[in-house]
Order: structure tokens, then sequence, then C-alpha cells
């Protein structure tokens, strides 16, 4: 019996890359899976895949940045296999783009898919959860901690972990758990950061190698956790740090310019060095 027996799991961005990685692997769990993706044949050719593995399976076309788009495909997929206990929020748009010189409309795109995208699938997928509880998996990056020429991508990524955060807490006395995977693999979008030069890619990995990391956030094997995001580098396994305020902390009565520089003096230690490079 697979890990997701019984299941549904829906997967956004699921035409391609990572998105299909994770449709067929939970395919391969037991799972009942919807396959979106706003690109309608490369969907439909994932979901073949996925009957082919004996799955029954859903195909959408949702545009995650409509909440109505968003709120029909929840509902079919309900009236389809009879609940939602998974949500992989894995649609998103990515640009290379310098500082400065950054299109006209580059930053709204990655806005709405990126971060309104999972808020209004979270938000239409939620009520169906509380029935008995679920599993909401994001995709961030390690963009978030800050990569050059990945400034907007990143901010979105960010804005995802952040959520992860939030959600995670807000959800928990409803059985809902809410975690992360940052990933880095051979996808479309990794081979074009290489071929523009970015350092720190890793275009080796295949998506296969990652879709396990999903399963295991998607199924009762990680009942107890919540709220981490995982990072997937390279074979390795690790977790991102949380936000969090270092010590020390320098208290003074009345602060002024000269007051806060030597405090600053002080604090400089515990600085996080400008560019560095996490991809």
């Amino acid at each position: 019996m697979g890990l997701l027996e019984g299941e549904t799991i829906v997967v956004t961005g699921s035409g391609r890359g990572l998105g299909r990685a994770y449709v067929l692997a939970c395919a391969r769990e037991g799972a009942s899976v919807v396959v979106n993706d706003v690109d309608g044949e490369e969907a439909q050719t994932v979901a073949d895949e996925a009957r082919s593995l004996g799955a029954a399976v859903l195909v959408s076309t949702a545009d995650v940045g409509d909440r109505e788009q968003v709120e029909a495909m929840m509902d079919a997929a309900v009236r389809s296999f009879g609940s939602i206990d998974g949500l992989v929020n894995n649609a998103a748009v990515y640009d290379i783009v310098d500082v400065g010189q950054i299109p006209a409309g580059v930053p709204e795109r990655a806005l709405r898919v990126n971060v309104l995208g999972p808020v209004l699938c979270t938000e239409a997928a939620v009520p169906h959860l509380r029935r008995r509880g679920g599993s909401i998996v994001n995709i961030t990056s390690g963009a978030q901690c800050g990569m050059p020429r990945l400034s907007v991508y990143g901010a979105t990524k960010g804005a995802v972990a952040s959520l992860t955060y939030a959600w995670a807490t807000e959800l928990e006395p409803d059985g809902i758990r809410v975690n992360a995977i940052s990933p880095t693999a051979g996808t479309r979008m990794v081979t074009a950061s290489v071929a523009q030069g970015l350092a720190g890619i890793d275009a080796a990995t295949p998506p296969e190698d990652i879709a396990p990391v999903v399963v295991y956030l998607l199924s009762d094997r990680s009942a107890a956790v919540t709220g981490q995001v995982l990072r997937f580098d390279r074979g390795a396994l690790s977790v991102m740090a949380h936000p969090h305020v270092r010590e020390p902390m320098i208290r003074c009565d009345t602060w002024t310019v000269d007051d806060v520089a030597h405090a600053v003096d002080e604090l400089r230690p515990a600085f996080m060095g400008a560019g560095v490079v996490v991809a």
C-alpha cells in the first residue's frame, strides 16, 4: 500500500520539470492527482503518464493567480475524488534581471504567480483540508537568501517562506501541516540560469531525486513536522533557518547618530556577509 493511498493531491505548475516529478511520485504512492498547468498540452501529457501508473487524474488549466479559476479547480477535485488531502504550491515564473533594468511587467507577473498563486490556492484548499487534516507543501528557493540577478524571483520566494511559517502556526490547530522545500534540479529554469552564467546553480540533480522529499512531507511519515523549509541541494538535505533577531542587543536611553554608529560597530561581528550566494 502506498504512502498516499486514497488521498487526493493537487500539484500546481505540474506540466513539466519538478511539478511533473511530484505528480508521478504521488501517483506511484497511490494518490489521486490534480495536474495543474496553464499549458494544457503539457498537463495532459503528465496526466497520461500518471494514469499509466494506475492513478486517477484530473487535469486543470486554472491560472493560479485567478481566484475564480482556483476555486473551481479545488471544487472539481472534491467532486471527482471526494476530498483534498494535500496541496503542492509549485507553480512559479522565473526571470533573470539586472537591478535598474527590470522590464515593465516582470515584478507584477512574478508577484501574481509566485505569491498570489500560493495564497489563492491555499485559501481555496483549506476549507477542504480542515475536514480531516492534511498537508501543504510550498516550493521556495535558495534565492530567497539573496542572489544577484534573481532579486525579484528571490523576493517572491522569501514571501513564500514567510507564508509557510505563518500558515504552519495558524493551521496547526486544524491538523494541517505546512512546510516548504527549497530544491535545485536540472530543470528548464535552471538550465537557463546556467546558460546565463549564474554561479552556484546545480543543473545535475534530476527532478525525480527531489520528489521523495515532497512525498514525505505530504504523507503521515511527517506528522510531527510543520513550519519547516527543507533544502535539497546536490543530493544533500538540510534545514533553512527561520528568520530571527541576532544577539547581542545594545540598549541606550536616548539614541543619537553617534550612539547608533558605535552600536553598529559593536554589532558588526553579527553581520551576515553581503555577496553570499545560495542558489
